[in-house]
C-alpha cells in the first residue's frame, strides 16, 4: 500500500478535526457532575495501547503523557501529530434504550529537537467535556382536589455544555543517556453551564429558571522523569513517573435563580457567587515499558487523581446554612489502571504488511464523582488498533493510526449503563525538516 501526498491527508484529517470541533463530543448524563466526562491526556498511538504512556520513549512518537519522553526526539526530526474520533453510543436504563452519535477533535502537537539532548513539544488537548440533554416529568403532590381528580404534573428538563481545554508548551532533557526529566507548562480554558428548568403543567404556576455558570483560567503543570535500564543489546526497560500539581483556580461559580410566569415575564430574579469555586487535584501516575528488538512493546501504567481533596461548587439545603457554595465531599479520589503492547512483525521489511504496527491495550477506572450521592460510573475499556505507514519518495516514518475503543462505563447510582464504540483515527506527521541537503 503507498500513499502518495503527505499533505493531502494532513488537509482531510484537518477538515475532520475542524467539524469534530464543531460537535460537543460528548452527550452523557453523567457529565451533568464535576468537570464533566474527563479526557484521559493520550496520543494516537496510546489509544490504541490502552491509554499508556508513562514509560513510553521512542523518537517516532510524541508522548504527552510523560514530558521526560520528548527528549528522545532526534535533531532532525519535526513531528506533526492530530487526531480526531467518531463515537456511537448505546444507552440502557432498564427497559429503555436509546443510541446517540458523536464526533470530537481529541488532541494536536508538535514535536522537535530544540537543542542538544534537549526536546519541545506544544500542543492542544482537552482536559474534559460536557454535554447532555434530558427531562423527566413527575407528579406534584397535593395538587389533586374535588376540582383535580389528577395530580398536577411538573417537567424538570436538564441541559449542560461546555468543557475545558489545555494549551500547553513542554520541554524534556536528557541528563544522562538512560535518564530524562521534564515538564509541561499549560493554559487551561473553558466554560461549564448547566440549566434546570421546571415547568408546571398548570399554565397559572410558574416556571423556575437555575443556571449554574463559569469561566475558567489558569495554569496547569506536569513534571516527568524516565529511566531506561539497558538490558542487552536487544531488550531493555524504561521505567517512567509523572505528576501534575494540585492548586486552586481562583475562578467564581455562579448561579442564577429566575422565576417566570406562563409568559416568560419574570417575577423573581437572585444571583449568587462562589467565590474561588475550583479546584484541581494532585495528580500521580507510574509505569514500565518492556521493548524488544525495536518489534515488541509491553507497558502498563497506574494513575491516582486525589479529587476527594478538591472543593467544586454545589446547591445545598439552605437549612444547612449554606445555599450555594463551594466545599470538599462531592468527588471522589481517582484510580486508573491501563496495560497495552504493540507489535511490528519487522521494522525494515520490504513487505508493507510487515511494517504495520499492531496495538492492543485495556483499562479500569474508579469514578471521580458522586450521583445522588453514590458512587458515579466505573469504566471499563478494551482497544485495539494498528499504524499504517504512509510512504512518500521521501520516507516512509510518517503513518496513520487506526484505533477501535469498546468502553463500558455503569453506576448503581441512577441504573444507567452506557456502552460506548469509539474509533479513534491520527496522523503523525514525520519528517527531517532540519536535514542540511548537500548537493553536488
Amino acid at each position: 500500500m503507498k500513499i502518495n501526498g503527505t499533505l493531502s491527508c494532513i488537509l482531510m484529517l484537518s477538515l475532520l478535526a475542524g467539524n469534530a470541533k464543531a460537535q460537543n463530543g460528548v452527550s452523557t448524563p453523567y457529565s451533568r457532575y464535576g468537570f464533566g466526562k474527563l479526557s484521559d491526556a493520550t496520543s494516537g498511538f496510546a489509544s490504541a495501547m490502552g491509554g499508556i504512556g508513562y514509560g513510553i520513549r521512542e523518537n517516532g512518537k510524541v508522548n504527552t503523557l510523560n514530558p521526560a519522553s520528548y527528549s528522545a526526539v532526534d535533531s532532525l526530526t519535526f513531528i506533526f501529530d492530530a487526531g480526531v474520533s467518531l463515537e456511537n453510543v448505546n444507552y440502557s436504563y432498564g427497559k429503555n434504550k436509546t443510541n446517540k452519535k458523536n464526533s470530537s477533535f481529541d488532541y494536536l502537537t508538535m514535536q522537535f529537537r530544540a537543542w542538544k539532548n534537549l526536546g519541545m513539544t506544544v500542543g492542544v488537548q482537552p482536559f474534559s467535556r460536557i454535554g447532555y440533554e434530558a427531562s423527566a416529568t413527575s407528579d406534584i403532590e397535593g395538587s389533586r382536589d374535588d376540582y383535580n381528580p389528577n395530580n398536577y404534573t411538573s417537567t424538570a428538563s436538564y441541559k449542560g455544555s461546555g468543557g475545558l481545554h489545555k494549551a500547553f508548551v513542554g520541554a524534556g532533557y536528557r541528563i544522562l543517556d538512560n535518564l530524562s526529566v521534564g515538564a509541561n507548562f499549560s493554559y487551561m480554558f473553558g466554560d461549564v453551564q448547566h440549566t434546570i428548568t421546571y415547568t408546571p403543567s398548570l399554565s397559572s404556576s410558574y416556571i423556575n429558571y437555575s443556571l449554574y455558570s463559569a469561566s475558567i483560567s489558569t495554569y496547569s503543570i506536569d513534571l516527568g522523569a524516565q529511566y531506561t535500564l539497558k538490558m542487552d543489546a536487544k531488550r531493555s526497560l524504561t521505567i517512567g513517573a509523572a505528576t501534575t500539581l494540585g492548586h486552586a483556580t481562583n475562578n467564581d461559580a455562579l448561579l442564577y435563580e429566575t422565576l417566570m410566569d406562563s409568559s416568560g415575564d419574570t417575577i423573581y430574579s437572585n444571583r449568587t457567587a462562589a467565590k474561588e469555586a475550583f479546584e484541581l487535584p494532585l495528580t500521580i501516575g507510574a509505569g514500565v515499558t518492556y521493548r524488544y528488538d525495536n518489534r515488541l512493546t509491553i507497558g502498563a501504567d497506574y494513575t491516582l487523581q486525589k479529587w476527594g481533596d478538591c472543593k467544586f461548587p454545589m446547591k445545598e439545603d439552605a437549612a444547612n446554612g449554606i445555599a450555594y457554595a463551594s466545599r470538599t465531599g462531592y468527588l471522589l479520589d481517582r484510580s486508573r489502571v491501563a496495560v497495552g503492547a504493540e507489535y511490528i512483525p519487522n521494522p525494515v521489511s520490504r513487505k508493507y504488511l510487515r511494517r504495520v504496527k499492531y496495538r492492543l491495550g485495556a483499562s479500569y477506572s474508579t469514578p471521580y464523582i458522586k450521583v445522588n450521592g453514590a458512587d458515579g460510573p466505573r469504566e471499563i475499556s478494551v482497544t485495539g488498533g494498528f499504524s499504517l505507514p504512509i510512504q512518500n519518495q521521501i520516507n516512509n516514518r510518517s503513518c496513520l493510526n487506526i484505533s477501535a475503543q469498546w468502553v463500558n462505563s455503569k453506576s448503581s447510582a441512577i441504573g444507567l449503563t452506557e456502552n460506548y464504540l469509539r474509533v479513534c483515527v491520527g496522523l503523525t506527521f514525520n519528517e527531517r525538516w532540519f536535514m542540511k541537503w548537500k548537493f553536488d
